[in-house]
């Protein structure tokens, strides 16, 4: 379960830095294309955060069913 909060925490860094990646300068933040740039990232993020807050749900909904099998 640990190793899901990672994979999600790298992927919201990755997010982030594709973002500031595909930034633009100052001066080319006007136009169509930079907002549905930013709309789609926007998206995006909510998505990820969508699935994270599932994946919680069904951790905290299966951790009281379910227990770890011993080797």
């Amino acid at each position: 379960m640990d190793e899901i909060a990672r994979r999600l925490d790298r992927q919201d860094r990755v997010l982030g830095a594709i973002l500031a990646a595909l930034a633009p300068p100052e001066a080319e933040t006007e136009g169509a294309a930079y907002d549905d740039l930013v709309e789609v990232l926007c998206d995006l993020t909510v998505a990820v955060a969508d699935v994270t807050a599932a994946i919680q749900a069904l951790r905290s909904d299966g951790s009281g069913r379910f227990q770890p099998v011993e080797p």
